[in-house]
């Protein structure tokens, strides 16, 4: 049976549907509560690390559990090259991370988006198969 790590920032933003999935996949989820100040376990044993929502914002630091989050990401994505799975700050947390720049949105932009792959994006192995324009749902605020 396969093992995904949950990391939850707040207690309502929690997996919802995901656990169906999880359950329908045969993997078992194990939260940690980082607000609460549960430790980040050994990431060895899992196979797949999912990192939800939450209010906070990467820069915000004064989260105690923020810079070794980080840390375990890089290690999880970066060092390991394992499955992850980032929602809302999850993929902000991801991109900080790894060196990326997370900031506020110049405006506000709310629905659904065409988003297209560069030239360099079309050539990457990791788009393989992506289609070079596809349809996502944007939640920026300014």
């Amino acid at each position: 049976m396969k093992r995904a790590l949950v990391f939850q920032h707040m207690d309502y933003d929690h997996p919802g549907r995901f656990l169906d999935f999880f359950s329908e996949d045969g993997i078992v989820p194990e939260m940690v509560r980082l607000w609460e100040g549960q430790e980040i376990p050994n990431l060895a044993p899992y196979d797949f690390l999912f990192v939800l929502g939450g209010a906070q914002d990467t820069w915000q630091e004064e989260h105690t559990w923020m810079p070794a989050e980080k840390a375990a990401i890089r290690e999880w994505v970066w060092d390991r090259a394992k499955p992850y799975f980032g929602v809302c700050l999850g993929h902000q947390l991801l991109c900080d991370a790894l060196g990326g720049e997370v900031a506020l949105a110049a405006e506000a932009e709310v629905g659904v988006y065409d988003v297209s792959l560069t030239p360099d994006g079309q050539e990457h192995g990791l788009f393989a198969g992506v289609e070079s324009s596809n349809k996502v749902m944007r939640l920026n605020w300014a």
